[in-house]
């Protein structure tokens, strides 16, 4: 995964959003209350520091690590899905202390 932070497309992760709707489609008619986006391996990634090293897009800035991780919401939040139920996003800060951003949106 280390090195799939940086080599992935794109494309490739357009697609892996794609994934992430028709999952979320599933997990509605499937009953789930609760969704959670766990920002450990590609979405924590593309955020770290110290793992990301692309540039662009999805590299460098603050806003540009992040921008991966604000758009698994935004599918979230996408009208069609018609969600109402909790989507809890954790996002790991520091590995040796297992410190985690918890951000929890209700829609």
């Amino acid at each position: 995964m280390l090195h799939y932070v940086n080599e992935v497309s794109e494309e490739q992760l357009n697609h892996i959003l794609d994934k992430i709707t028709e999952a979320v489609k599933k997990a509605i008619i499937a009953g789930v209350d609760v969704i959670e986006v766990h920002g450990d391996r590609l979405v924590g990634y593309l955020c770290s520091t110290i793992i990301n090293k692309r540039t662009g897009k999805y590299g460098c800035s603050f806003e540009n690590r992040t921008r991966f991780a604000l758009a698994v919401v935004e599918v979230l939040k996408r009208p069609q899905l018609q969600l109402q139920l909790t989507i809890s996003y954790q996002l790991l800060l520091n590995r040796k202390t297992a410190l985690y951003l918890v951000k929890v949106v209700y829609f």
